[in-house]
């Protein structure tokens, strides 16, 4: 006598709900030269891994080598695994204005025996991403 047995095997189905880990580099500060308004900043792009193997660039809101403005900007970037998991990964680049300072001298010519008429003035790079070059009084010596 022979007895046999059946087995039922059910399929196994793995669900891959862990987006991709995403990793990206250190916040960047640079600083511009004045009247520039920005500059181009390379950095490393962020990168993903998953554990299906595979990580999918979905976006990313600036690319290495562009032109940055004055101020700070973060940079995003989305990844995407093959069953649709997404995660973003980020980092701010900021550009400031490069603090070089002009000082004017103006004299006016006054009786002997008395000081000059001196004003100084500084030109304030730190308005330069606006387009403006703010003039400041900082002092005045009248004739005595």
């Amino acid at each position: 006598m022979c007895i046999v047995s059946k087995k039922m095997f059910s399929p196994l189905f793995l669900v891959d709900d862990s987006p991709p880990r995403v990793e990206c580099g250190p916040d960047i500060t640079r600083e511009t030269p004045m009247a520039t308004g920005g500059l181009q900043v390379n950095f490393e792009e962020c990168t993903a891994t998953d554990d299906s193997g595979t990580a999918i660039l979905l976006s990313r809101s600036s690319s290495p080598g562009q032109f940055f403005p004055i101020g700070s900007t973060e940079v995003v970037y989305t990844f995407t695994d093959p069953t649709g998991n997404t995660a973003t990964g980020s980092f701010t680049i900021t550009v400031v204005g490069g603090e070089k300072f002009s000082t004017l001298l103006f004299v006016t010519k006054c009786e002997r025996n008395y000081l000059p008429n001196i004003v100084t003035i500084i030109f304030d790079s730190l308005l330069k991403a606006e387009g403006i070059i703010a003039i400041t009084l900082v002092s005045v010596y009248e004739c005595k």
